[in-house]
């Protein structure tokens, strides 16, 4: 079942409707393939199930997060890479956010996690403040 899934496993046009099996496919391929071969499988399921775009399956990404944490944790880094390229010449790059966090929290990487919340607070107060806004009474609290 696995080889007549691979074509289909690296697809990034949308096209081959294997997306929601994806995640299941990495158990399998990890007990009859090895590390190497399934950590492409999880791979896929974060690029072909969107999983660091908000408007896609939360929990789907929060299990696949922890399922890679306790296989891969070592390879973080890795994983961001080979999930936030772009689809080809012209394609959109995933940029990741709040999922980036839940994902570093999965991993075990909390000073990493911690800093992209802090990033992420200071370019939304940079971002509004031109407006006539009055701080939140938990950022006056943070500053402080």
């Amino acid at each position: 079942m696995l080889r007549c899934l691979e074509p289909l496993r690296d697809r990034r046009d949308g096209f081959g409707g294997i997306a929601d099996i994806l995640d299941q496919a990495f158990q399998p391929s990890l007990r009859l393939e090895g590390r190497e071969t399934a950590y492409r499988w999880l791979v896929a399921a974060q690029l072909q199930c969107r999983g660091w775009d908000e408007y896609h399956g939360l929990q789907q990404a929060l299990e696949r997060y922890a399922t890679f944490a306790a296989h891969y944790k070592e390879r973080w880094r890795q994983f961001i890479s080979d999930t936030t390229r772009p689809d080809g010449p012209g394609g959109s790059l995933s940029i990741p956010h709040h999922r980036l966090v839940h994902f570093l929290l999965a991993v075990d990487e909390v000073a990493a996690a911690r800093s992209v919340v802090e990033a992420m607070v200071d370019t939304t107060v940079e971002d509004f403040s031109d407006q006539p806004l009055t701080s939140p009474a938990w950022l006056v609290q943070a500053e402080a």
